[in-house]
């Protein structure tokens, strides 16, 4: 069965993100696109699809740290087009969260 991407509508990003998988190390990384189910991280060793991760990051203008929960749904690897990086699916995101994101999305995609 394919695994189904993120819900909704995404916007490409640049938002500075760490993560952190398990009992390893916090890793920065950069958000490419964000939706109100998940986001695109840049990473150049993908984590294996269903690893569960937390991750941080602040959307643009807002100086709130959303924490959400995820779990990576796919990953690509690095190729002449595109970078490495992995789709992760949120899993616990809190209501305000949640509400910020959407609005957030909904800005980028009523401004362009």
């Amino acid at each position: 069965m394919e695994e189904k991407r993120q819900a909704g509508a995404r916007v490409a990003t640049s938002i500075g993100t760490a993560f952190q998988h398990a009992d390893a190390d916090e890793v920065c990384s950069s958000i490419l696109n964000l939706s109100s189910g998940g986001v695109f991280i840049l990473a150049n060793n993908p984590l294996p699809i269903d690893s569960q991760l937390s991750m941080r990051f602040h959307l643009p203008g807002d100086t709130e740290i959303i924490d959400v929960r995820g779990r990576v749904v796919w990953i690509k690897q690095r190729s002449s087009v595109f970078p490495a990086g992995m789709g992760i699916q949120f899993t616990e995101l809190s209501p305000t969260h949640q509400r910020k994101i959407e609005a957030f999305v909904e800005a980028q995609l009523r401004s362009h």
